[in-house]
């Protein structure tokens, strides 16, 4: 992966429906609000994938140009995924995606999960 040493907060897609069903719910609250969703912690990848790999057993992660990247998307899923992860990977590598805050927890009453209650919790998914 190319993102190099920026920093991420990762956050859970359930934490993500939690915000969105919570917005659903109580719409008038939240109209012309714009919210940056975060997890609890940032990480680099490097930082992330040590900290899967204690979990799991092992260890995946080799650093790859955005070029290469985007061939690996072309070839894994297709186009759509391609820009979609080429994206994400310029997006991180400028900072963008670096932050914490506690929005999810103000939407949800529930704090975000944290990388290692969402390795734990699906480890299954990645073995």
């Amino acid at each position: 992966m190319p993102f190099g040493e920026s920093k991420h907060a990762p956050i859970t897609a359930e934490d993500q429906a939690r915000v969105i069903v919570s917005i659903l719910e109580n719409p008038s609250a939240h109209k012309g609000k714009t919210y940056r969703l975060f997890g609890p912690k940032e990480y680099t990848w490097p930082e992330a994938v040590a900290k899967i790999s204690a979990i799991l057993g092992h260890n995946t992660y080799e650093r790859i140009s955005l070029e290469a990247f985007r061939e690996w998307g072309l070839k894994r899923r297709g186009p759509f995924f391609a820009q979609h992860v080429f994206e994400v990977a310029q997006d991180h590598a400028a900072g963008i995606t670096s932050g914490t805050d506690d929005v999810i927890e103000k939407i949800t009453g529930h704090k975000p999960m944290g990388l290692e209650e969402f390795i734990t919790k699906h480890r299954s998914a990645f073995e």
